[in-house]
């Protein structure tokens, strides 16, 4: 057990930090290399852990977490697309629109089909929807102005607050995905402090919008994590453009990056506190 979590935390930050290396050293414009391994080492990333967490599921996998997988790699492909040349806007939204209606159709699923009916089931999967394009959007384009080492790091806290969060909600397995998704971020905060042109904007936004999207909704639906919760944690990364606002704004590089962390840290912890006294209550692991 503890040489699967210490493999699910090594190798994804491995495969990240290569996927990065490689992609800057090949290619001729530096920031879109650096885009492109960014998205393409946190999906592979996540694959990875899952394969070494939970094996690769099956196609299509009996259970609809384990489409988390294959969402991953889906979400990283499409980072490879945007992370190039600019898209057409009916592209860009367009492509965008399909991954987050297929994220939040195919983890929620089961329950959307048994436990809801025609209208119903349409404006759960719209308004889910449109909230993962929500986060991502917010994102995106706070990663488009700030470069280096601050929206990684800061990312890394959320992704570590949810992994936290689920192990509470009694969830172990999805708890260990989300930190092999941490670990990928982590190293990525770490490169960023070698190469300080780094974004993730166009690229690594939407891998991590759409795997912390269907981590939370798996919680919600299959486990035992709170809707108040999901919703903190979703609306933690507004908490980072308080840093954009007023004379905040002229503070340097370091102390912006150390005033993003703590303005992620208290909605994220408080998120985690919460789901930890809502699941007190001793029970059996839901995986």
């Amino acid at each position: 057990m503890l040489q699967h979590i210490i493999l699910a935390i090594v190798v994804p930050i491995a495969v990240t930090a290569a996927c990065v290396l490689v992609f800057r050293a090949l290619a001729d414009d530096r920031q879109a290399g650096l885009r492109r391994g960014a998205a393409l080492g946190l999906g592979l990333a996540f694959a990875v852990g899952h394969w070494i967490i939970l094996d690769w599921p099956s196609f299509p996998p009996i259970d609809s977490t384990r489409w988390l997988a294959y969402l991953a790699l889906a979400a990283a492909l499409l980072g490879l697309v945007e992370g190039g040349p600019k898209l057409p806007s009916w592209a860009h939204w367009g492509l965008r629109l399909i991954l987050a209606v297929g994220t939040v159709w195919l983890i929620g699923k089961p329950i959307f089909l048994n436990s809801m009916q025609g209208l119903q089931i349409v404006l759960a999967v719209v308004g889910f929807s449109l909230g993962l394009l929500v986060l991502w959007t917010e994102i995106d384009q706070l990663a488009a102005r700030v470069a280096g080492v601050s929206v990684p790091l800061a990312l890394t806290v959320l992704a570590t607050a949810t992994s936290f969060g689920l192990v509470v909600s009694h969830t172990a397995s999805l708890g260990q995905l989300t930190g092999a998704l941490a670990a990928g971020l982590g190293v990525l905060a770490a490169l960023a402090l070698l190469f300080p042109e780094l974004k993730m904007n166009r690229g690594s936004s939407g891998v991590v919008a759409n795997l912390l999207a269907g981590l939370w909704v798996s919680g919600y639906f299959y486990a035992s994590l709170p809707l108040y919760t999901v919703l903190l944690l979703w609306l933690s990364p507004s908490a980072l453009w308080l840093a954009e606002a007023g004379p905040l704004r002229n503070l340097g590089p370091f102390a912006k990056a150390v005033l993003r962390v703590l303005l992620i840290a208290i909605p994220a912890g408080a998120a985690v506190y919460l789901a930890y006294q809502a699941n007190a209550t001793p029970d059996d692991y839901a995986y």
